[in-house]
Order: structure tokens, then sequence, then C-alpha cells
């Protein structure tokens, strides 16, 4: 394993922690086990089962209040966090994973009850129950109208409020409509899919949101 450049030196240290996430192999699993090493930002952890790079946990740990970015009087520190590289020993030998917290607040890595908002939120709550759990990353897009011969009819730069693998909310200042079919693209990672309009909706700050569903690419975190 390479040497990160890291915020904050880490310090080995050995606390139980409690993962949740999905394996190699795409199986759900929770698992009890061990810090290696720990700063304010991440973690070394040790593992027993295979782990896949770029995949998002949940961990709830007993961190030092004065690197905590929140929770300060909760027992546990609870967050996601991205797989950034992944030592896969073979049994009965352990491995280890290396991850970065990824975000500040956990109600904020989901949307509410997990649930898709395809109306106006000020006019009846209209929801439906979302398939994949959605993060609260905000990531830089550019989307693409395109008419019937597939021709950008007009480019907007902007940010997504909400990804998952599957689909996205983003904000946006043009008319587009439920049912419309789109090109969305990622600057900093290359990521490129056509995608389904599935919700057109006003926040409570006038800005307007899409949710839109990937068409054959899955975002890759």
């Amino acid at each position: 394993m390479s040497d990160e450049a890291r915020k904050r030196k880490r310090i080995p240290i050995n606390l139980p922690v409690k993962l949740k996430g999905r394996d190699a192999n795409g199986n759900r699993v929770e698992m009890l086990t061990r810090t290696i090493n720990l700063s304010a930002t991440g973690a070394q952890i040790k593992i027993d089962l295979p782990m896949r790079v770029g995949e998002i946990l949940w961990l709830s740990l007993p961190m030092p209040v004065s690197w905590r970015h929140r929770n300060f009087t909760d027992q546990s520190y609870d967050t996601y966090c991205k797989i950034i590289w992944a030592d896969n020993a073979q049994p009965p030998e352990s491995g280890s994973i290396g991850v970065r917290f990824i975000s500040d607040n956990k109600a904020n890595a989901r949307r509410k009850k997990s649930e898709r908002q395809v109306g106006d939120e000020a006019v009846g709550q209209q929801l439906e129950k979302r398939r994949e759990e959605r993060f609260s990353v905000p990531i830089e897009f550019t989307i693409q109208c395109l008419d019937e011969f597939g021709r950008s009819l007009f480019s907007e730069s902007t940010v997504t409020e909400t990804i998952s693998r599957k689909g996205a909310c983003l904000l946006t200042q043009q008319e587009i409509n439920v049912g419309d079919i789109i090109m969305v693209l990622a600057r900093q990672d290359g990521f490129k899919s056509l995608a389904l309009v599935r919700g057109v909706f006003t926040g409570k700050d006038g800005i307007n949101r899409i949710n839109v569903e990937f068409s054959g690419n899955q975002y890759i975190f």
C-alpha cells in the first residue's frame, strides 16, 4: 500500500468498530471488528471478508471526542465511509481496508425514508420508494437536453444534491419535464450516461430539481 497524503496523521489504535455494507461479492454484511489506526478523516480497519475498493460503508466506533466533527456527546461516532484500498488476505488470515469518512452527517447521507420525491414539495409530498440509497455528495455535472435526433439543445453546469449508483437529484435552472431524456456528464471522473427524468420539483430554496435514472451506466463512487 502506498502512503497517502492525509490531512491528519493516523495514530495506531485498537478500537471496536461496527461495519455495515456490501462485500466484494455484493452480499450485505454486518460485522464487528477493530481499527488498526485512526485519524479524524479515516481509518485502517481489520476485515475477515473480501471487500471492494470504492464501496460505501456505514461505520460506528468510539472515536475520541477531540477528533470528531459532530456527535460530541454521543458514545459512538457514526458516519459513512468510502473504501480507498483493500488488502484482501485469504482465510484464515485477516486482511484490512483503508477508509475515508465521506459525510459529516449520517442523516444527510440518504434521502428521508429512502424515498424519491416526484412532485413539488409543497403540493402533496408525492413520494415513491427509492430502490437504492442515495448519498448527499456534491459532484459537478453537466446536463444536456437532447432533441429527437440526439442533438444537444442546451448545456448546463450544475451539481448533485444526492446521488446513487443508478441515479441522482440535480439542481437546474432549465425547463425540464418528467419523461425527458437528457445526457449527464460528471466532470471529475468522466462518467457519462443517458438519463430518464423521473421527477421534477422545486425545493424550499426556490431552486428547481430533477430526479434522474441513469440508463445503461452506473456511477462508481
